[in-house]
């Protein structure tokens, strides 16, 4: 059974959902997520803390967080790639493990030692950021997507 309630809050709209399993309960879990428009340092310091002082009052062990942000270039993918993925790389010391590129898409999954939570692909190596790129509307703007450890949001 799944369950969920949204509220609106300062920052834009809270979602609790809860997944009960009744053949197992032990597997059930709660998701809470902070959707909101963030224009400055401020407003997502502020957000961050406020996400912080909600999830331990909601959870009474440390839950495993998964981050989104989304966001729109005004400019096409083509010029976009080569610039911002090289940028976002570079400054968060990201290695590439696995990229896809294709005419209008473009994704990556890497590691970067800046980020606490992590997957692991196999014994060796560890993946805790996705990226995602797409060409939106008539090919004037891109929508981009980054997630950490993993994208949990269609782009």
């Amino acid at each position: 059974m799944k369950y969920s309630a949204i509220i609106p809050s300062s920052f834009g709209t809270e979602k609790v959902t809860w997944i009960l399993y009744t053949h197992d309960p032990s597997a059930s879990y709660a998701i809470y997520e902070l959707h909101g428009d963030f224009e400055s340092t401020q407003q997502m310091k502020k957000a961050s803390d406020y996400f912080h002082r909600k999830i331990t009052t909601l959870f009474n062990k440390n839950p495993q967080i998964f981050s989104c942000i989304k966001g729109v270039f005004n400019d096409k993918l083509d010029n976009v790639l080569q610039k911002q993925v090289n940028h976002l790389v570079v400054n968060l010391e990201a290695e590439k493990i696995e990229e896809v590129s294709e005419n209008e898409f473009y994704s990556l999954s890497s590691y970067s030692t800046h980020f606490n939570e992590a997957i692991s692909l196999n014994k060796q190596q560890k993946m805790n950021m996705q990226l995602g790129l797409r060409e939106t509307g008539l090919g004037l703007t891109t929508t981009f997507v980054i997630g950490t450890p993993i994208l949990t949001t269609e782009y």
